[in-house]
């Protein structure tokens, strides 16, 4: 079984494939290495990658339809895990146009070329950020996801659009997952965990809004990869629905406020934050809360990692990575 990961260079991306390459599976890593955050990142997961040999990895565009389409006619792929898309909420505030290639055109490609390909599965990663101006907490797939709050989320609430659509047409069974806030080792150095953990350690201010009263469901890496595989697991499930199209929260279940958050990681790091508090950011959510019912009842997912556990782990890793 043939499986093409797009961005298999991001932070998700990567972990995902490196899951399942440490399964036997035979991986088709696709990726641009967009210069959004330091391309060195996504240098050193993709070397990791191509160190098995079930990796094949593909420098390639997703908003390039012939290249795409060349990549889908010679491996066949059996199941396709998309990940690749322009990232980050406040870019899209003054450069929306950066969201149209790759979340809008490139999503396209990618429905386009299952359907031709006949694929028996699509993956596709969402994010909380669909659930936009609802104030109903926690977030269940049941709620309408109509009033996004930001561009990126515009873009990822038209994906779901996109794929519900050919899954209609077309019966490609397609499974779309939200995730919530990820972090751990190799994450994004935009994220806020990441960042925070930088600053502190290179005494920089930490801009905070809200007074820190924001919360964020943060889900650790290993147990979003949990969630992804199971989900895997369920296109029986999915394939029976009418049209075959399924949706998943993926979170920890367990929101927290961010100035809760960051004393969690003083904690660990030994060392007091510079905090500059602003009003709330025009275009950012509240709060997110993940209601795990539908994926936990339908796949047994249980997300395991304490956002305590969850912080030494990547604390750990980002020393040694940058040599702190």
């Amino acid at each position: 079984m043939s499986i093409i990961i797009t961005g298999s260079a991001g932070f998700i991306g990567f972990h995902t494939a490196k899951r399942l390459i440490k399964s036997g599976e035979q991986v088709i890593g696709l990726d641009n290495f967009s210069n959004y955050y330091d391309t060195a990142l996504k240098e050193a997961r993709w070397k990791m990658l191509e160190e098995s040999s079930n990796f094949t990895g593909i420098r390639s565009d997703i908003s390039n339809l012939n290249s795409i389409k060349d990549i889908f006619s010679k491996y066949k792929p059996s199941i396709v895990i998309h990940m690749a898309a322009q990232a980050g909420v406040r870019k899209g505030y003054k450069n929306p146009q950066m969201y149209t290639s790759s979340n809008l055109v490139g999503m396209l490609n990618i429905l386009d070329c299952c359907r031709a390909a006949n694929a028996d599965q699509l993956i596709f990663t969402s994010s909380s950020a669909v659930y936009g101006i609802s104030e109903k907490l926690p977030f269940s797939e049941k709620d309408g996801t109509s009033m996004p709050l930001s561009i990126y989320a515009a873009t990822k609430q038209s994906n779901e659009a996109m794929a519900y659509s050919f899954s209609n047409l077309y019966s490609i069974p397609i499974t779309t997952l939200r995730l919530f806030t990820v972090y751990g080792p190799w994450g994004r150095p935009d994220m806020a965990i990441y960042n925070f953990i930088s600053s502190i350690l290179n005494e920089k201010e930490i801009l905070l809004y809200d007074e820190g009263k924001m919360k964020r469901d943060f889900t650790f890496i290993d147990d979003t990869i949990e969630g992804i595989i199971k989900s895997m697991n369920a296109n029986t499930q999915t394939q029976s629905l009418s049209p075959p199209y399924n949706v998943f929260n993926i979170g920890a279940g367990r929101p927290i406020r961010i100035i809760d958050l960051i004393e969690i990681i003083e904690k660990e790091l030994n060392k007091k934050a510079k905090l500059k508090f602003e009003k709330s950011h025009f275009g950012e959510m509240k709060s997110t809360w993940s209601d795990i019912t539908k994926i936990r009842n339908q796949t047994s997912y249980i997300p395991k990692t304490s956002l305590e556990d969850g912080i030494k782990i990547f604390v750990k890793w980002f020393k040694e990575y940058y040599q702190v």
